[in-house]
């Protein structure tokens, strides 16, 4: 970390294309994994990656016009967090969206039965919702989608195991949620 307050103060001294470009190399390490870390799915990693170049492009400007009044390091490691938590809110599941529900109930279902499905599918889309994104995004797209769980492993670069582990997991916290209990109570 020492060497990006260095390679800072050089880029500081001397502004070449040559000196940005070092530091914004020594940025790259730590935006890639923030955005594995928290963002987590690889096929649009780079996409992704790109917007957050784009970010440190304006962040490190912002810094050096004297404003900030913290160091480099927890800086910019903060614009990278607050910039990977924002991607992580954008693929959260908007709970006003609950449209999908009309297409549970059947043509042969009584009022009542219609009534008790959707009032069942808000149930589960809540408790969805209460999960970490990995796990509800495993639970979405092998449930939701159909999409086997190899396939899964081998798109986000997530062991089988590993993937097996969490969507039981997810599966226990939907269970315990849907019986009156909190996600929680399950670790």
């Amino acid at each position: 970390m020492k060497n990006l307050e260095l390679l800072l103060e050089k880029f500081i001294k001397n502004p070449s294309e040559e000196n940005y470009l070092q530091l914004l190399n020594a940025l790259y390490p730590i935006l890639g994994r923030k955005i594995k870390q928290i963002y987590g799915i690889k096929k649009d990693y780079k996409d992704v990656f790109s917007e957050g170049v784009v970010m440190l492009l304006e962040a490190i400007p912002e810094y050096i016009k004297g404003d900030i009044k913290i160091p480099f390091v927890p800086y910019i490691t903060s614009c990278i967090r607050f910039f990977s938590l924002d991607l992580w809110k954008k693929r959260q599941i908007e709970t006003t969206d609950i449209s999908y529900i009309d297409d549970v109930a059947s043509d042969e279902d009584t009022p009542e039965e219609i009534v008790i499905k959707k009032m069942y599918s808000l149930s589960i889309f809540k408790a969805l919702n209460t999960l970490p994104y990995i796990e509800r995004d495993i639970l979405v797209y092998h449930y939701l989608l159909n999409k086997p769980l190899k396939t899964l492993a081998s798109n986000w670069d997530i062991p089988y195991s590993t993937l097996l582990k969490k969507k039981n997991r997810a599966l226990k916290k939907m269970k315990k949620y849907l019986e009156g209990g909190t996600i929680d109570e399950i670790k």
